[in-house]
């Protein structure tokens, strides 16, 4: 994983939450399946926060503030269809700042998506790239950026009817008029999200605005 912390043997909890298979990560966070100890059908997305052990205090209050900024500009954009929303926000969990998303059951992120799909049909492919560009216009209606848009900010699956769903993620680069974007842009993205940057949020991380987002839409679909 991007952290480099080897997985635990025991079963991981975060409030009512136990954690099982972890399903993605990021330079600062973890995704974990999450299931209500009482109630097994009932199951949540994790997003946990850490860092390893022997991390400075700084790099600790940084990994805070992403998640603080995640679930801010969460909460101002309100819920929408196509966005992973968040449910609860644990700012002192037992393994670090934690967000529970929703299930999403079966969802991947779109390079996965891609690639275990190399003959997607270009009806598809539109269907993804409408649904991606509804949900960046109601944010902007709403004057808020996601800030990193990559096809690993994307989930998509193929429901029981056929029919494509997405939900948007990783909006720890987002900026809205009451959330600061944050500076330490190399912080948050990986690797290969970097590509999908508009050029000039190399010289000036706080050019960032629709219009990046726009070209991040724009290469996620090449």
């Amino acid at each position: 994983g991007q952290l480099g912390l080897r997985p635990r043997k025991a079963r991981l909890r975060v409030g009512d939450y136990e954690l099982g298979e972890l399903v993605g990560d990021g330079r600062s966070y973890q995704d974990y399946e999450a299931t209500h100890a009482a109630l097994s059908e009932l199951k949540r997305r994790a997003r946990i926060y850490r860092v390893p052990e022997q991390t400075s205090s700084e790099r600790q209050a940084a990994c805070l503030r992403q998640a603080d900024r995640e679930v801010r500009i969460l909460q101002g954009i309100g819920q929408h269809p196509h966005i992973l929303n968040v449910h609860e926000y644990y700012v002192t969990g037992d393994q670090g700042p934690t967000i529970l998303f929703d299930e999403f059951a079966g969802g991947v992120s779109l390079d996965r998506f891609l690639h275990r799909h190399p003959d997607l049909s270009h009806s598809d492919r539109l269907d993804i790239l409408g649904q991606i560009s509804r949900t960046i216009a109601q944010c902007h209606r709403k004057s808020h950026t996601h800030g990193g848009l990559a096809p690993e900010s994307v989930l998509v699956r193929r429901s029981d009817d056929g029919k494509l769903d997405t939900r948007l993620i990783n909006f720890q680069l987002g900026a809205s008029e009451l959330v600061s974007p944050t500076v330490h842009r190399t912080e948050v993205l990986t690797a290969p999200a970097a590509v999908y940057q508009a050029p000039e949020l190399s010289a000036d991380a706080s050019a960032r605005g629709p219009h990046s987002d726009v070209f991040g839409l724009g290469r996620s679909e090449e």
